[in-house]
């Protein structure tokens, strides 16, 4: 039954956007067919409501969540002005801090880089079996994150373009119809 969750919700939406498409494809058929009328044009604004409020709400949520899985990898971890070498801080200190910047810069980019070890020599940072697991994790997470981006993106334009295709649809529709019927005398 847990499969079931959300099956409603995607059926009321999957309903809702062909019942836009179609007033959206209806809508700009008889406003070419019979000129410019209320009825026509407030079932065309009515039909283009849902896919361009659901695409333009995908394709900002597609460029937010894109920004902001850009913004973390280039959050690593700087050593002070000088190096840790001219640090005003204890050799303890300094060896925790350093090689802390250093596991946070391997975590975030991947880089192995060098920290100052507490005899004040410059090591390159080795990961141990946690940091390479914890670098495994984000990197899932940030292309997880890419993918939902990218899917998100592609709904939005799918959305826009198919809610276009109709009323343009509608329209040739509609201008074909307005030449082929006879005129009134």
């Amino acid at each position: 039954m847990s499969d079931w969750i959300g099956l409603i919700e995607t059926c009321l939406e999957a309903a809702l956007i062909a019942a836009a498409m179609i007033a959206t494809y209806e809508g700009a058929r008889r406003l070419t067919r019979d000129g410019f009328g209320r009825a026509p044009a407030l079932m065309l604004a009515i039909g283009l409501l849902a896919p361009v409020v659901e695409g333009g709400a995908s394709l900002r949520y597609s460029a937010s969540v894109h920004l902001l899985a850009g913004e973390m990898p280039s959050m690593n971890a700087a050593e002070p002005a000088g190096g840790w070498e001219k640090a005003a801080m204890t050799p303890d200190e300094r060896a925790l801090r350093s090689s802390n910047a250093a596991r946070i810069n391997f975590l975030l980019s991947g880089r192995l880089v060098q920290f100052v070890d507490l005899a004040g020599k410059r090591s390159t940072f080795v990961p141990n079996q946690q940091d390479l697991q914890d670098r495994d994790s984000l990197v899932r997470g940030q292309r997880s994150t890419e993918s939902a981006s990218q899917h998100f993106q592609e709904r939005g334009v799918q959305l826009l373009s198919s809610a276009a295709a109709f009323m343009v649809l509608g329209g040739l529709i509609g201008l074909f119809q307005r030449r082929r019927r006879p005129s009134k005398l």
